[in-house]
């Protein structure tokens, strides 16, 4: 190999490394970003299960009114 072509192969390769590390510069803000965005996921997903578990003590509590609102227009009726 010459020495021009030894220089030019050099140069790709520098270029190619520089590409290279763009790149993982890039990908790790955008991992950091996605693990940011999971983040409040898992955050918003945990108000929503506690709003969902407080609707279902709500439900409950409004069932077993109602079986005792039934209860008594049955005794009403007899």
């Amino acid at each position: 190999m010459t020495e021009e072509t030894e220089n030019l192969v050099l140069e790709h390769l520098r270029r190619l490394r520089e590409d290279v590390r763009e790149g993982l510069t890039d990908l790790g803000h955008r991992m950091s970003a996605v693990e940011q965005a999971v983040g409040n996921l898992q955050i918003q997903m945990g108000h929503i299960q506690s709003q969902l578990g407080h609707l279902t003590v709500l439900m409950s509590s409004l069932n077993k009114r109602m079986d005792r609102l039934d209860d008594r227009m049955d005794s009403v009726e007899k």
